[in-house]
């Protein structure tokens, strides 16, 4: 018996978010001018911005396009997160997950090289090898179906596999030709 998971997707990869406000600045010193002449300047009714970092173009007007009530019943998006809230008690981080698995499942290039980003950045503590695995799957209801019977099948070919190490390859390049879909596929260590 394998322990594995499947990693839909993921909100922010670690860090990014502190990346993007240290190259922005802390606010201050954006504009090259101190905190004291800026009060002076909204005090006086002026700008406190220097007049040569003032642009002559504006922000365009917000298009409204409302999309009709019933859109999101039609193309399954409600029934998916109606699916996901009776599935998933919260959502999920693999960055903070400190379980091991034999076994990992994306269903996104993006996700894949960010699991694997993850594992590599970590220490190696056990030499334990987990096998991370992408099945690209389109973000649709019937496609989401169709991927999940895949993995489903795929998981349950791997369980039964005498030597997981040794047969993943095969099980992998038939599982690609019988479904026309292209499989990712490295292995990292914990």
């Amino acid at each position: 018996m394998f322990h594995w998971t499947w990693m839909p997707g993921w909100p922010m990869f670690p860090g990014r978010g502190c990346q993007a406000s240290k190259r922005l600045g802390s606010g201050k010193a954006d504009f090259g001018v101190a905190a004291q002449p800026r009060q002076a300047a909204r005090d006086a009714g002026q700008s406190a911005v220097p007049q040569s970092l003032h642009s002559s173009r504006k922000w365009p007007e917000p298009k409204t396009s409302p999309l009709p009530t019933n859109s999101y019943t039609q193309n399954g998006i409600l029934h998916m997160l109606d699916r996901n809230k009776r599935i998933k008690p919260r959502p999920e981080r693999f960055q903070n997950c400190k379980d091991l698995f034999d076994l990992i499942l994306t269903c996104e290039e993006r996700v894949y090289d960010q699991v694997v980003e993850d594992l590599n950045s970590r220490e190696q503590e056990t030499c334990q090898p987990v096998h991370v695995i992408n099945v690209d799957i389109q973000d649709n209801h019937e496609e989401a179906t169709l991927g999940a019977f895949l993995i489903c099948e795929l998981c349950q070919c791997i369980q039964h596999t005498e030597d997981m190490e040794n047969e993943i390859d095969e099980l992998l390049q038939e599982f690609e030709e019988k479904s026309g879909r292209t499989f990712l596929h490295t292995v990292c260590f914990y």
